[in-house]
C-alpha cells in the first residue's frame, strides 16, 4: 500500500503462504484445494509452479460486474481456444529468451525491447483475437499451459533465461 514496493518481504509473505498451504495438503489430502484472488501475475506464475505436482487445484476467476468469484467450468465452453505459436529464433546463440503469452491483450514485440537488449530469442503464445474473459474452461486453460510448456522444454529455450510477458 506504501509508495516503495519491498520484493523480498512479498516474496518472503509468498513462502510462508506456500508452504502453510502445502501443510494443509499433506495433512488433508482429501480435502478440495483450490485458487482465487487478485494477485499481481509474477507471483501467480510462482504459486503456480510451487503446486504444479500436487492433485488437481479448483480454480476461480472474478465475474466482471458481479463482483462474484465464479469456478472454471471443467467443461468447454463454445469454442476451443485456438492457440498460436510464433517463434522468432536469432541466427545468432543467445541467452535471452522472451516468451509473450496473449490471452487479454496483445503483448507487442516492442514492450520487450524497451526491456530486453538484443539479441534476444522471441516466442509468442497468443490466441486468434486477445480479449478479456477469453478462457472460460480447464480445458481453455490446460491448452495454454501445455503449449507454454512444450516451448519451455525445447532444445532452444531450456538452459537459458526466461523473460514472460503476460496478458491475461
Amino acid at each position: 500500500s506504501g509508495t516503495a514496493k519491498n520484493l523480498e518481504a512479498a516474496l518472503s509473505i509468498q513462502a510462508d503462504w506456500a508452504q502453510k498451504a502445502v501443510g494443509a495438503i499433506t495433512g488433508a489430502p482429501d480435502a478440495p484445494v483450490a485458487y482465487y484472488g487478485i494477485v499481481h501475475i509474477p507471483f501467480q506464475f510462482l504459486a503456480g509452479c510451487r503446486f504444479s505436482t500436487y492433485r488437481k487445484i479448483e480454480l476461480f476467476e472474478l465475474e466482471r460486474g458481479t463482483d462474484r468469484w465464479r469456478e472454471l467450468s471443467s467443461r468447454r465452453i463454445g469454442n476451443a481456444l485456438s492457440v498460436k505459436v510464433d517463434r522468432h529464433m536469432q541466427t545468432v546463440e543467445c541467452a535471452d529468451v522472451s516468451i509473450r503469452i496473449s490471452v487479454s491483450y496483445l503483448v507487442h514485440l516492442r514492450e520487450v525491447e524497451r526491456i530486453l537488449n538484443p539479441p534476444f530469442d522471441d516466442i509468442h503464445l497468443h490466441i486468434t483475437e486477445p480479449r478479456i474473459d477469453a478462457v472460460r474452461s480447464c480445458e481453455d486453460l490446460s491448452g495454454i499451459a501445455s503449449i507454454f510448456r512444450k516451448e519451455i522444454d525445447s532444445d532452444r529455450v531450456r538452459g537459458k533465461r526466461l523473460h514472460i510477458f503476460y496478458s491475461g
